[in-house]
């Protein structure tokens, strides 16, 4: 699958002004990995978006052979553990009682 943009001149933007305030050494470890992330976070799923059965399950597949699959490149979790009483709380169902 190759990356589509929703807005591609904005990406391009965002390059742009990203690669003219890199100075220093060109193979400075944490600007690499923050244009890695970059053009990750372009190329992500929005929000919203609609994806065929097919395309989610290709998409946890290749999630779960990541060295972080629990995290984006930025570090924010994307794959979270909920208690069964937090599951409730959030559809705001009564808990379930154990007799």
């Amino acid at each position: 699958a190759g990356m589509e943009y929703t807005a591609p001149a904005e990406y391009i933007a965002d390059m742009l002004e990203e690669l003219s305030e890199w100075k220093g050494d060109p193979t400075d470890r944490p600007r690499e990995e923050a244009l890695r992330a970059l053009v990750a976070c372009h190329a992500a799923i929005k929000a919203g978006q609609s994806l065929s059965y097919e395309e989610m399950r290709r998409l946890v597949r290749e999630l779960l052979t990541t060295n972080s699959p629990a995290v984006c490149p930025h570090g924010d979790p994307i794959i979270l553990t909920l208690s069964a009483p937090e599951i409730d709380r959030r559809f705001q169902r009564k808990p379930q009682r154990e007799d």
